[in-house]
């Protein structure tokens, strides 16, 4: 019988390798698997999401609203900027209610173009260009799973108590929370109330809840 002495090219080698590579990785694959079929954790992989709030609708696509639904379904801590066309301040009216928030997430009105930091030691001169018109609704809620939340760069006022009967603009009930930079209960120049009652426009702590809160002024209706 004929028998072949010559070595295998290199190029059969890699072919070799490259198949073996494929059926252990398939292997692998199909074994992270759950029991339902769907692919395991592992492989799914957890992206932080940058959203975008590019219009100042009360609900739908690009609207803050949206932004904080889309937010909770994401694992891990997600960031909420604004790039809401046109100059001034944009003012955001609720029909309803905010949903809660249920996992992190980052709320920065400072990203919106046109607002500045506050950069005095004494006094402010921050100039926020989100403006969130509670219109007696319910404000930005903070539960369990949102622990590590921050919300800052917003001019916060006209807010009431949600359907549950809790009051504020801001209420935390997780922790470890951030609140910081906003008018809180006033006008967009952070000197003239507007609010529907004082608790209304104050921030909610439920128990010993550790957070940070700053602020320039003594008064909760001010900046924080």
């Amino acid at each position: 019988m004929f028998q072949d002495d010559r070595p295998p090219s290199p190029k059969a080698g890699r072919d070799l390798t490259l198949l073996l590579a494929r059926r252990i990785s398939k292997t692998e694959n199909e074994t992270r698997r759950n029991f339902d079929g769907q692919p395991h954790p592992r492989n799914q992989g957890h992206k932080r999401q940058h959203l975008t709030v590019i219009n100042t609708n009360d609900s739908g696509a690009g609207s803050l609203r949206q932004a904080i639904l889309s937010a909770n379904t994401n694992v891990g801590t997600d960031t909420i900027n604004f790039n809401i066309p046109g100059t001034g301040v944009h003012t955001i009216t609720l029909a309803s209610d905010l949903p809660a928030i249920t996992d992190p997430v980052i709320i920065d009105g400072y990203t919106q173009p046109g607002a500045t930091q506050n950069t005095l030691a004494v006094g402010e001169n921050a100039a926020l260009r989100i403006e969130v018109n509670g219109n007696s609704k319910g404000g930005f809620h903070i539960i369990t799973g949102g622990d590590g939340s921050t919300i800052k760069g917003l001019v916060l006022n006209r807010f009431g108590c949600d359907v549950a009967g809790i009051c504020g603009a801001v209420k935390l009930r997780s922790n470890n929370n951030v609140v910081s930079g906003n008018f809180i209960g006033t006008d967009v120049g952070g000197d003239v109330d507007l609010f529907v009652n004082t608790q209304d426009s104050n921030i909610f702590f439920e128990g010993k809840i550790p957070q940070s809160l700053t602020h320039d002024r003594a008064l909760c209706r001010c900046l924080f």
